[in-house]
């Protein structure tokens, strides 16, 4: 597995899935303010 780098976003994105693990990918990209391919890109 290769090192990496987490940003504010990912770390947002962590703790919200933390809490809800079932919470869907739109939901997560509104809070976070950006598109739901960003969320799903960065979680993959």
């Amino acid at each position: 597995m290769a090192n990496l780098k987490l940003d504010s976003l990912d770390y947002k994105i962590l703790k919200m899935l933390s809490l809800n693990a079932r919470k869907p990918y739109l939901e997560i990209a509104r809070a976070c303010n950006v598109s739901g391919a960003a969320i799903h890109q960065r979680i993959q």
